[in-house]
């Protein structure tokens, strides 16, 4: 849920506004819309993330295009402009790869898996891994290849050379780094790097606040998910409760102290079908009620109409909960008002009801 930062549609926006495509296409029958893609501290879902890059690959062209966007967008894109001053800290090319490793690319993918290993002659091999359970993503791949090309660039060195090797849900990447850069005066880099450090800390600091903003969002949906598990047990215990009357009367005073009991500010009428009869016949109406209802229910099964119920109160009620409580008991209640209507109608016609 939410493994994947908003942070990273800014690229991709920039890369087809570069290419003149209206972003409107990007999510054009999608269930995820510009708005949510352009907070950067919000974040979606694995699923709709992958499903956003096979869109993207056919408007860009293919494997190729996406690794140009990678490349091209890294310095450009304004959604990274935070990565400058932070490049800055370090003095080698190695370093910002270690550290788009450990930090940058875990803050960005929940999910993804990762090994950093320094090779011989100064490489680097770097391995992302899409864990079992997960979408395939290949079109993560050839953007990351582009952005791990042009890494270097945020230092001012010349672009590094990276052989990428793609298997199922895997990209490994070795990476040989630019041998000079184009500013090389150790006085100045070292200067600069200590007011860096500052940047350093800042974007750090965003990235700890989108990582709690998420967090909090988690708990909420895990609250929200929770709540409405306890409503639906409380609606199924009802239900239950209900079903066991199939005496009229016994059923018209359960479904009284049902909604006094749970929805105390709500006032009823219940009216019964009987078989065979077209008038409605009154079970029960609530005391104080006046004018007409504010809400009236028809109550159905598969055999048809078996009743109605009529509902005051609860107009001004902020409170969604009470009202999801009254439309999740409406089936139980016309389903045990016909037990009831046909338990009726046996005994008038001096069958006795089966037990």
């Amino acid at each position: 849920m939410n493994e994947v930062s908003c942070r990273v549609f800014g690229m991709v926006f920039d890369g087809l506004t570069r290419r003149e495509i209206p972003h409107e296409r990007l999510v054009e029958g999608l269930p995820v819309t510009l708005e949510m893609l352009r907070g950067f501290r919000k974040r979606v879902d694995w699923d709709v993330f992958v499903q956003l890059n096979e869109r993207l690959e056919e408007l860009c062209g293919g494997p190729e295009d996406l690794f140009q966007l990678g490349h091209d967008q890294l310095r450009e894109s304004s959604s990274f402009a935070f990565m400058r001053p932070v490049a800055r800290v370090f003095r080698r090319p190695r370093d910002l790869y270690w550290m788009g490793t450990v930090w940058f690319g875990r803050s960005l993918f929940s999910i993804l898996e990762d090994e950093f290993e320094d090779l011989p002659d100064k490489r680097i091999r770097e391995v992302i891994r899409i864990p079992a359970g997960y979408r395939d993503c290949p079109q993560l791949f050839h953007i990351l290849h582009g952005v791990l090309t042009a890494t270097p660039q945020l230092l001012r060195y010349m672009d590094a050379q990276v052989e990428m090797e793609l298997t199922p849900r895997q990209a490994t990447y070795e990476i040989t780094p630019p041998a000079r850069e184009r500013f090389a005066r150790r006085t100045i880099a070292s200067l600069t790097s200590r007011y860096a450090a500052w940047g350093l800390v800042g974007a750090m600091s965003d990235q700890q606040d989108e990582l709690k903003e998420s967090y909090q969002e988690l708990s909420a949906a895990r609250e929200q998910i929770a709540a409405q598990a306890e409503q639906l047990q409380l609606i199924h215990a009802i239900g239950r409760e209900l079903s066991e009357h199939v005496e009229l009367d016994a059923f018209t005073r359960t479904v009284a102290e049902v909604f006094e009991k749970h929805l105390p500010d709500r006032r009823i009428a219940l009216w019964l079908q009987p078989l065979g009869a077209e008038t409605e016949a009154l079970l029960h109406k609530g005391a104080g009620m006046s004018g007409p209802p504010a809400r009236s229910h028809p109550l159905l099964t598969g055999k048809g109409t078996v009743g109605r119920l009529e509902v005051w109160g609860g107009e001004s009620d902020s409170d969604a909960r009470r009202d999801e409580l009254l439309e999740g008991l409406i089936p139980w209640i016309a389903l045990a008002l016909d037990n009831a209507r046909s338990h009726a109608a046996l005994q008038a016609a001096g069958v006795e009801p089966p037990r």
